[in-house]
């Protein structure tokens, strides 16, 4: 039985979906820092790396580190992980009780648990 276009358009996208989550797997366990996610949006899910250098009972500094990205397909979004490479200056936030940090009025970080983080984009 021949698959429908939609069949085989939905299998080409699984199958580069699980290309760009391996490839975003193999960056994701070279990391060598402790790193806090973000993921944060409104009409796109943007996700953000922070290193964290130095941490104490209330507060971390942080890094944002640059973010390898791996497309699934154009315009549709991928899997993302964090690369070693700084792309600001350290900051200082406060540490909340789960471990999130505030880092804008509009994005919050969570520890990092390995994983690529998927991501969508838009015009």
């Amino acid at each position: 039985m021949n698959a429908t276009p939609i069949q085989a358009v939905n299998a080409r996208l699984k199958s580069q979906a699980s290309v760009a989550y391996q490839q975003a797997a193999i960056v994701a366990n070279d990391a060598r820092a402790t790193y806090l996610v973000s993921k944060w949006g409104w009409e796109q899910t943007n996700v953000s790396y922070y290193a964290v250098i130095r941490r104490t009972e209330k507060t971390v500094l942080l890094v944002k580190v640059e973010t390898q990205h791996f497309a699934t397909d154009p315009m549709q979004g991928g899997y993302a992980a964090p690369l070693d490479k700084i792309v600001a200056k350290p900051f200082t936030r406060k540490l909340g009780p789960d471990g999130e940090v505030k880092i804008t009025k509009y994005e919050r970080a969570r520890p990092w648990d390995g994983t690529p983080q998927a991501y969508t984009c838009y015009a």
